[in-house]
């Protein structure tokens, strides 16, 4: 999500990595809608925001029991 960052337009991206880059998902300044989601305001005023997603499901069918521990290690969280 970006509003205010140089050579990048206003709006929701996601990072394909079959192209290794940004596709747009939507159009705007999203950060509002952000902010209320999480219930920090300053959210608002920054620049840029990174959202990590992941899908437990897809990483048990590898990993089983272990899955859940996969997806926050990803995220960068443990």
């Amino acid at each position: 999500m970006a509003s205010e960052v140089a050579g990048l337009d206003a709006g929701l991206y996601h990072f394909a990595p079959e192209v290794f880059g940004l596709e747009a998902l939507a159009a705007g300044d999203h950060r509002p809608a952000l902010a209320d989601a999480t219930a920090d305001p300053d959210v608002a005023a920054s620049p840029l925001a990174l959202v990590v997603t992941g899908l437990p499901w897809r990483t048990a069918w590898k990993y089983a029991e272990r899955g859940w521990r996969h997806v926050y290690w990803d995220a960068g969280t443990g």
